[in-house]
C-alpha cells in the first residue's frame, strides 16, 4: 500500500518489473493506480550480490570498542573511501534488492525491533550521551566537559551555560524536610480574584507598607519549586499591571530568602529558584528605561557597546538613578547587593559600558562583608554570571571573586566555625563543603575559558594558600608547597581540575599530585577510598587531554597508581582505571599496558 501512488518512473527504481507498471492504469500525471496492479520480484543472483559486497568493503582490523560511536564513524568513512559517489551505479539491475528492505529502511523509526531496546544499543547511547553537557551522564555540579562525542577526551574546553547547569543543581540538592517562603502567590492571586484598583493599591503600599501581606508558608521541596515559578510568573503579572512596587517589594522578598542557610542542603537549589526571579526583576527594570526614551541616535546603535549615556534621554536617565535609590535603601546587605546586581545592566544608561568593570570591583568588595561561606561564595557565582552576561572578556572581577572566595574559606580552619557550622546545620564538615560545588564550578568555569598560563598559576598558588599563609611559590620553577590542612580543599581542587585548560594544568602535573596527595592522606585516616581519590580520575583525564613532558609520564604513572593499587572499593577503583588505562595506552608500551591490566583484573 505504500508504493501505490508513485510515479511510473519510481517503480522501476524500487525493483519492480515493467509488467507491474504496464498492466495498472494510470491517470494524466503518470500516477500508477492500485487497480489491476501485479508484483513480481526480479531475479537475484546471490552469489554475485556475495562478491560484490566482499569486494566493496575491505577487512578491518577488531581493535576497536563496539559501542563507541566512533566506530560507526569509522566503518562509514571507510565506506565512502571504497564507494566514492561518483562510482555508484545507475543502472538498477545491476544492483538488485527486494522492496522488503527499503520498506523496513523507511519505517526503521517505527518497527520496534530497530528501536535501540536491547542492552547493547542502550549502553552504546548512554556512552555517546555522557559527553554532552546536560545528559544524564554528567556528574554533578557539571564542570567543564573535555570529551569528544566518541566519549574520548580532547583538548578543547566546551562551555556549559548556566541555563544547562541550573536545572542539574535542583534535581541534585534537595531535602526531605520543609522550606519557608514567603505566600506572595496566593495573595496576588486573590487581589486579582477580588478586582483591586491598581492605583489604590500602590498608594497603599507606599504609605502603609501592608506588611501583614508578607506572610510565611512551609513547603517541601517540590512544592517549593513550583511555588517559586509561580511567584515568578506573579512578578511578571504585577509588572505588567503597572504595579512596580508590589513587584520590587516582591524581589526584596525574594532576595532575603537567600540571607536563611536553616535548611543548607536545599540552599543551592534555593540560589537557582531566587535569581531565576532576580532575574526577570532585573530585565523588566531594564526595558522599561529603555522604553522611556532613545535619542534617535540611540535607536540606530545595534552593538551594546557603543550604547552610553547619550543615547538615553534625560528622563530615562532620572528614572534609571531612581530604580538604585529604591535598591540602595536596603538596610539588609545580602538582599541590596542581589538586587543591585540584578539590576547591574541599568548602569549602562548612566555611565556606559566602560564602566562595567569598577562597578563590578566595588560590588566584589561588597561581598567581603558577608561572614557566611556559604552565603558568600553563591553571592560571588551570581556576580560571575551576570558579568559573563555583560562581557565574557572581563576576567579581572571574577580573579578577585576566586581570590575572596579562598580567603573566606580559609576561617573555616578554625574550631570554633567548625563547630558552629556542624551544630547548626547538622551536617558533616565534608558534607557542608560540598553544597559549594556548583559555585565554584561556575566561578572557575567562567574564569577558564580565558585564562592564561599566568592567570591558571595564580589560582594554584591561591589553592595552596588555603590552609595557612605558609607557601613557597616562584614562578620559575612553579613550586607549590604547603602544609597546612585546607577546609573544602578537595572541592575547590576539583572545580580547578575540571575546568582550567589542561594545557596549563599538564605542565604543573607533579605540582598538582602533591596538592591531591595532602588530600588523599587526609581522606586515608578514615578510608582508602575516600572522594579525593577521585582527583587523580579528573587530573587524569587533564593529562591525556593534554600530554605532559615524556619525562614525567612514568614518574606520574608510578606516583599515582601506588594510591589506586590500595583502593578495596571497586566502583570508585574502575572509575580512576578506566582512565590510566588510556593513560598507559596512548602514551606507553605493552608491559605497562599488562601491569595496568593486571591490577584491573586483581581488583
Amino acid at each position: 500500500p505504500a508504493v501505490n501512488n508513485l510515479p511510473v518512473t519510481w517503480y522501476s527504481k524500487l525493483g519492480w518489473t515493467n509488467r507491474m507498471a504496464s498492466e495498472g492504469t494510470a491517470d494524466a500525471g503518470g500516477t500508477v493506480k492500485e487497480k489491476e496492479a501485479v508484483w513480481e520480484p526480479l531475479m537475484r543472483d546471490l552469489e554475485t550480490e556475495a562478491r560484490r559486497r566482499h569486494n566493496a568493503v575491505d577487512m578491518i582490523e577488531a581493535s576497536w570498542d563496539p559501542l563507541s560511536a566512533a566506530t560507526a564513524t569509522k566503518l562509514a568513512k571507510h565506506h565512502q573511501l571504497a564507494h566514492p559517489p561518483s562510482a555508484a551505479p545507475t543502472n538498477v539491475a545491476e544492483e538488485p534488492f527486494d522492496p522488503l528492505s527499503r520498506h523496513i529502511a523507511a519505517h526503521a523509526a517505527t518497527d520496534p525491533l530497530s528501536q535501540a531496546s536491547d542492552p547493547l544499543s542502550r549502553a552504546a547511547a548512554n556512552r555517546t550521551n555522557s559527553s554532552i553537557p546536560g545528559s544524564s551522564g554528567t556528574p554533578k555540579g557539571v564542570g567543564a566537559m573535555y570529551d569528544d562525542e566518541d566519549g574520548s577526551v580532547s583538548g578543547k574546553a566546551t562551555f556549559v551555560p548556566w541555563t544547562t547547569r541550573k536545572a542539574l543543581i535542583v534535581q541534585n540538592f534537595t531535602t526531605t524536610g520543609t522550606i519557608q517562603m514567603p505566600s506572595f502567590v496566593s495573595v496576588e492571586v486573590a487581589k486579582a480574584g477580588r478586582g483591586a484598583n491598581a492605583l489604590q493599591a500602590r498608594v497603599q503600599a507606599i504609605d502603609d507598607s501592608v506588611e501583614d501581606e508578607v506572610s510565611s508558608v512551609r513547603y517541601n521541596a517540590r512544592e517549593y519549586v513550583t511555588h517559586m515559578t509561580a511567584l515568578n510568573d506573579e512578578l511578571a503579572r504585577a509588572w505588567n499591571n503597572e504595579e512596580r512596587v508590589k513587584a520590587l517589594k516582591m524581589a526584596i522578598e525574594c532576595a532575603r530568602l537567600l540571607s536563611n542557610t536553616s535548611t543548607p542542603q536545599f540552599y543551592p537549589s534555593l540560589f537557582v529558584l531566587v535569581t531565576e526571579i532576580l532575574d526577570t526583576f532585573g530585565r523588566l527594570v531594564f526595558e522599561r528605561i529603555k522604553q522611556k526614551g532613545l535619542t534617535p541616535e540611540g535607536k540606530l546603535k545595534m552593538r551594546v557597546q557603543d550604547f552610553g549615556p547619550r543615547d538615553v534621554t534625560e528622563e530615562a536617565r532620572e528614572t534609571c538613578k531612581n530604580w538604585f535609590y529604591k535598591v540602595a535603601s536596603i538596610r539588609e546587605l545580602v538582599p541590596r547587593l542581589y538586587m543591585e546586581i540584578a539590576i547591574i545592566r541599568c548602569n549602562q544608561f548612566l555611565y556606559g559600558y566602560a564602566e562595567f568593570d569598577d562597578t563590578l570591583r566595588r560590588l566584589t568588595s561588597m561581598i567581603r562583608g558577608i561572614g557566611d561561606p556559604l552565603l558568600a561564595i553563591y553571592a560571588r557565582a551570581y556576580l560571575v554570571r551576570k558579568s559573563h552576561d555583560i562581557d565574557p572578556s572581563l576576567q579581572t572581577p571574577i580573579g578577585h571573586c576566586f581570590s575572596d572566595g579562598v580567603a573566606t574559606t580559609r576561617q573555616l580552619a578554625s574550631e570554633f566555625w567548625r563547630q558552629s557550622i556542624t551544630s547548626e546545620t547538622k551536617m558533616e564538615m565534608e558534607a557542608y563543603c560540598e553544597l559549594w560545588l556548583p559555585a565554584w564550578d561556575w566561578i572557575l568555569h567562567v574564569y577558564g575559558q580565558r585564562a592564561s598560563l599566568d592567570d591558571t598559576m595564580g589560582v594554584l598558588r591561591e589553592y595552596a594558600t588555603m590552609g595557612a599563609p605558609a607557601l613557597n611559590t616562584t614562578q620559575q620553577n612553579k613550586t607549590l608547597e604547603t602544609t597546612q590542612p585546607k577546609p573544602g580543599g578537595r572541592v575547590v581542587l576539583e572545580s580547578i581540575l575540571t575546568n582550567l585548560p589542561p594545557a596549563h594544568l599538564s605542565g604543573v602535573a607533579v605540582q598538582l599530585v602533591t596538592l591531591i596527595n595532602e588530600e588523599v592522606v587526609r581522606d586515608s585516616k578514615e578510608s582508602p577510598n575516600g572522594k579525593s581519590m577521585q582527583l587523580f580520575r579528573l587530573l587524569g583525564k587533564c593529562l591525556l587531554a593534554h600530554a605532559p613532558p615524556e619525562e614525567l609520564r612514568r614518574p606520574l604513572l608510578n606516583e599515582i597508581w601506588k594510591h589506586v593499587t590500595n583502593m578495596t572499593d571497586a566502583l570508585a577503583y574502575v572509575k580512576i582505571a578506566t582512565v590510566y588505562v588510556e593513560y598507559v595506552t596512548k602514551y606507553f608500551g605493552d608491559r605497562e599496558i599488562n601491569v595496568v591490566l593486571g591490577d584491573v583484573i586483581r581488583h
